[in-house]
């Protein structure tokens, strides 16, 4: 298990929950895996009942699943769950972006600058995967946060966790390098930031094709990993 530094502070539950959530993401914690809360705890250094509540949390997400009476396990990546992840970040990002446009403050900026510099240094590098996811969300949280719709955030992330999961599988697993074209449309968008969109532009088509990119690796990782995944539904398509 990754064990994660303590944020300033931080509950215990919600340091066993981030940490939970990223080993989960990060495929330490595979789909199927029983979910053993005694063992974390003591891993964690902490008392069962902030594991315990920390993985109804997680159930909230659909990323473990809770059967009354048995082992708790790391749900299989749902398919029809990473559609709806797909679809609403479709839909919800171009907005999001034409509103936080031509509305960064000096200091966001700095803090594009900074986070756009750490994906250029980390791109490539299997062994820092986990570094650049981190500022790849945070670069996405911010322009929600610039937009001042923080509870729109929040609502999305609740519905992308299995998409998410394909992201980090994808590179995780299967080892493809995403993250060069993610950084250089990262530097497209930032530009959008700070020059804005102009309405003859196709925004819809960039950011579908932004978060699309994964869906070429996805018969790979099926024909390797068919444990891993629930396919219930048709895989995105571009």
């Amino acid at each position: 298990m990754i064990i994660l530094e303590r944020i300033k502070n931080e509950s215990h539950r919600e340091y066993a929950y981030r940490v939970m959530r990223e080993n989960i993401m990060q495929v330490e914690m595979k789909p199927g895996e029983i979910v053993n809360e005694v063992k974390i705890a003591e891993e964690l250094n902490i008392s069962r009942t902030p594991v315990h509540e920390a993985v109804y949390q997680l159930k909230e997400e659909r990323l473990i699943e809770i059967v009354p009476r048995k082992e708790s396990k790391v749900t299989l990546i749902n398919m029809s769950c990473v559609n709806e992840g797909f679809f609403i970040r479709c839909a919800v990002e171009p907005s999001i972006i034409r509103l936080a446009s031509n509305h960064l403050s000096p200091e966001d900026i700095d803090w594009f600058y900074a986070n756009l510099e750490q994906q250029k240094v980390l791109q490539g590098d299997e062994k820092k995967i986990r570094k650049f996811f981190q500022y790849d969300d945070e670069f996405h949280k911010k322009i929600y946060m610039v937009a001042n719709k923080p509870e729109t955030y929040a609502s999305v992330q609740r519905v992308i966790s299995h998409l998410d999961r394909v992201r980090y599988f994808v590179r995780v697993l299967g080892k493809y390098n995403l993250e060069t074209v993610s950084y250089e449309e990262h530097l497209e968008v930032f530009n959008m930031l700070l020059l804005g969109v102009t309405d003859k532009y196709d925004l819809n088509s960039f950011i579908h094709n932004h978060i699309i990119r994964f869906a070429d690796f996805l018969p790979m990782l099926l024909r390797e990993y068919p444990y891993y995944f629930n396919v219930n539904s048709q895989l995105p398509s571009k």
